[in-house]
């Protein structure tokens, strides 16, 4: 029987194959335009071409890891000015900072993108709010296994951050349909240009969402950090230094106590740049992401105190013995 007459024969099959390939030809057509649909996936696509810029014997790299509150936060020039003009030796920062990510997303960027490079970075530097280094982050499955992590991350994940089987089937509806990672983004695009400010009314609503997510949580809560402890481990393995930023908001934020100890116990420097003394409320442009004064100084500031850690902890890496250096 020819494909011809059995479709001829099974009309109901005749629906299914044109269903099938329509969904084939969105897909393949939405993995041409995906970089179109937001500037936060058109940043997620240059990774791999950020990384091999880091991956360079003529300077000393410095990988800025985080999101759009290290984006708006830290401006690579000033940092580099102030590191090399204070004779620290010759550094260039490199921003990796996908909207609305946390720690999952960061392991799997260091484990996919950076792990194998042939001149590992002088140091991964994550810029972290509220819980966002702890296991318990928020997660979107989906974009994890569409732009960040290989099926060989599923399992250290389902430890913590992927534990429960219907994240999981998502992480897989993400690794395998582009188009259901980026609905949300697709529904931007459709609705921004008929509904006033919609963007920025759905910021609001995500900003209110982390923060009642945070607020929820009881005092008794325990947050856990496993994933956090393996990346340490595997970015040290390579010669690579790892150094924690607590950015600055308007709201303040508690630091967890158990972070705190765990920094401790890892040798993880913390940097706490919640309030510097000389950022005001005024210098930001939301009740999260600095302007472009907030920015300049937390810059200076923040590269003022890479500089002394750097200097201080080169010899301990070098050695193997490296020193308690909590910064508050």
């Amino acid at each position: 029987m020819s494909l011809r007459t059995f479709f001829n024969t099974h009309p109901e099959y005749r629906v299914v194959a044109g269903l099938l390939i329509a969904v084939i030809t969105v897909e393949l057509l939405l993995r041409v335009a995906e970089e179109d649909l937001s500037g936060n996936i058109a940043h997620i696509l240059t990774i791999p071409s950020i990384v091999e810029d880091a991956d360079s014997k003529d300077y000393q790299s410095l990988v800025f890891l985080g999101n759009s509150l290290t984006n708006r936060a830290v401006h690579s020039p000033i940092i580099d000015d102030v590191l090399n003009r204070n004779n620290t030796g010759t550094y260039q920062s490199f921003k990796i900072i996908p909207d609305n990510s946390a720690l999952a997303e960061w392991y799997c960027i260091y484990q996919n993108q950076f792990k194998d490079v042939e001149d590992q970075p002088a140091a991964i530097i994550i810029g972290f709010a509220w819980d966002q280094i702890s296991d318990q982050g928020l997660i979107k499955p989906a974009r994890l296994g569409a732009f960040f992590c290989k099926q060989k991350d599923l399992a250290p994940l389902s430890v913590t951050a992927l534990g429960h089987h219907i994240k999981q089937l998502q992480f897989f509806a993400g690794y395998i349909s582009h188009v259901y990672v980026n609905r949300e983004a697709i529904r931007n695009r459709l609705l921004e240009p008929v509904i006033p400010d919609y963007l920025a009314i759905s910021r609001k609503i995500n900003q209110a969402n982390n923060q009642n997510a945070q607020e929820s949580v009881g005092s008794e809560f325990q947050y856990t950090y496993e994933l956090f402890t393996d990346l340490v481990t595997d970015i040290r393995a390579t010669g690579s230094d790892i150094i924690l930023v607590a950015m600055p908001v308007i709201q303040d934020y508690a630091i967890d106590q158990n972070l705190v100890r765990v920094t401790q116990d890892l040798d993880v420097p913390l940097i706490d740049m919640r309030r510097t003394g000389r950022i005001t409320n005024d210098m930001y442009r939301d009740p999260i992401h600095l302007n472009t004064d907030g920015r300049q100084i937390f810059s200076e500031v923040i590269a003022q105190r890479l500089a002394g850690l750097l200097q201080a902890r080169q010899p301990a890496i070098t050695d193997g013995n490296a020193q308690d250096l909590i910064r508050k």
